[in-house]
């Protein structure tokens, strides 16, 4: 049979869900790293700026010397190699400089942006060139787009090329389109700075978050046990402070608890056992009276009286004992349940076939059987006829056990569904004594179950009658 899952497993998927979120948070710190320097950052490469000055400057005094054909020169000048100028590989240009001289200017004269200004402030210093004559650069894409296009579209991607138009002497222009290296190649610097940036953090967060979820898990385990009703030593205090103080906490708090419930437990143990002899001494007394409807009913406030201590230590038993947990095989158990019952003569039956295949379930036996007979009695003096079934409600990891004893009898109202699981609780005093009970039948078989992790609901049946469900998780016995 699978076992349930182990109670360290919310902690480890909390462990992956933060590594996960660490990690979205570092990629969307690249991102936004990467839009504000395609906003705010140079875009030319320094060594691509440099060559493209020198071309810019060597193409205007070239193209200012007398000659016959000047347009031969300037296509003669191209770029230097990348070898001869010292350009680092992968930093050519896409394409070679195209240089001409024209009567129209190829750039437009426009507000130019700050790092075109600089480049024409540059091309004035380098030429000696005064401020009267017109420079204009345009940094832009090769398709045409904005150069500083989204890092989001295909256009932010695609390389950059300069278009440069300076005045010449005699109203021609030098005309320039350049092919640049961007500042930023984005596949080469993430190639980096990714594994560089995130690998060592997400190792340091990973090691922290087991530091801090060692302790969580053995507190998430030790709630369990808890919960099943399992004895638990104090846990050892480590981890870091916060885990210490909720650590020490816990302790503090199971100790309260464990001396509350002991304290209770015996507390009501010594009123019905000192209960005892004054009820034995009455009931001699009463034998005594002469008179017979007096001494009858004097000696039935007596056995009720006595019935109710009886049924309070029992209750006292119910949450206070420490038994012993066994794994049995759940079906036979209720089986002897059932045909216990009907070797008294009580109408108790299966709802359906009893079951075949033996269903291996670790429980506490005396209690889980008190709180089985708790619901059969229940049922059986409230409405004479009781069908019984078990089931598993198979899931990964395990599953849970149910158990149903239900009725055809009257029922009980839908806003008295919980409350008759509180001590003493009686539905109906105009059903008589005999047939109300104490009302402690149906604590005891809460408190036997709750013992061990499981749940005991009440429901209306459907056409009339009352239904019992308990469910058992799996616990490892």
């Amino acid at each position: 049979m699978k076992h349930a899952r182990t109670p360290g497993w919310w902690p480890q998927r909390m462990a992956h869900q933060y590594g996960l979120l660490l990690l979205l948070a570092l990629l969307a710190s690249h991102l936004l790293a990467i839009l504000l320097i395609q906003r705010t950052g140079e875009l030319i490469h320094p060594l691509s700026r440099q060559q493209a000055l020198s071309t810019l400057t060597s193409a205007y005094r070239l193209a200012a010397l007398e000659s016959s054909r000047p347009d031969a020169l300037l296509a003669a000048l191209g770029p230097p190699s990348a070898k001869s100028a010292g350009v680092a590989p992968g930093l050519e240009p896409a394409q070679p400089a195209r240089l001409w001289l024209s009567a129209q200017a190829d750039v437009d004269g426009f507000e130019m942006r700050q790092e075109e200004q600089r480049l024409a402030a540059d091309v004035r210093k380098a030429l000696e060139l005064g401020a009267s004559v017109p420079v204009w650069i345009q940094i832009e894409r090769l398709s045409g787009q904005h150069a500083r296009s989204g890092v989001l579209s295909t256009a932010g991607w695609e390389p950059l090329q300069l278009r440069a138009s300076i005045a010449q002497p005699g109203g021609r222009w030098l005309n320039a389109r350049q092919s640049l290296h961007g500042g930023y190649d984005w596949t080469r610097i993430l190639a980096f700075s990714l594994p560089v940036s995130i690998v060592p953090v997400l190792v340091v967060a990973w090691l922290l978050a087991l530091r801090l979820i060692r302790p969580l898990k053995a507190l998430i385990a030790a709630t369990a046990r808890v919960n099943h009703g399992r004895p638990l030593p104090p846990l050892p205090v480590h981890g870091p402070h916060e885990a210490r103080e909720l650590i020490t906490q816990f302790n503090a708090m199971q100790d309260r608890i464990a001396r509350h419930v002991d304290g209770r437990t015996r507390l009501l143990a010594a009123i019905s056992h000192d209960l005892r002899t004054p009820v034995t001494a009455l009931r001699l007394q009463a034998e005594l009276i002469d008179d017979d409807t007096l001494r009858q009913d004097m000696l039935e406030s007596l056995a009720e009286l006595q019935a109710m201590v009886e049924e309070t230590l029992d209750f006292a038993r119910a949450e206070g004992q420490a038994e012993a947990w066994r794994t049995l095989d759940m079906a036979r158990t209720v089986a002897d349940i059932v045909e216990r019952y009907r070797h008294l003569g009580q109408a108790v039956r299966w709802v359906g076939a009893p079951p075949v295949q033996p269903i291996p379930w670790p429980c506490k036996p005396i209690a889980l059987k008190r709180a089985i007979a708790n619901l059969v009695d229940n049922a059986l003096r409230h409405a004479g006829d009781v069908q019984v079934d078990i089931g598993i409600d198979r899931q990964p990891g395990g599953g849970t056990l149910l158990i149903v004893v239900q009725d055809r009898g009257p029922g009980i109202a839908s806003d008295q569904l919980e409350q008759v699981f509180e001590p003493f609780h009686r539905l109906d005093a105009s059903r008589g004594r005999q047939d109300a009970g104490l009302g402690l039948g149906l604590s005891i078989a809460r408190a036997c179950v709750v013992s061990q992790g499981g749940q005991l609901v009440l429901a209306n049946r459907d056409g009339g009658g009352l239904r019992a469900s308990i469910t058992l998780p799996w616990v490892e016995a």
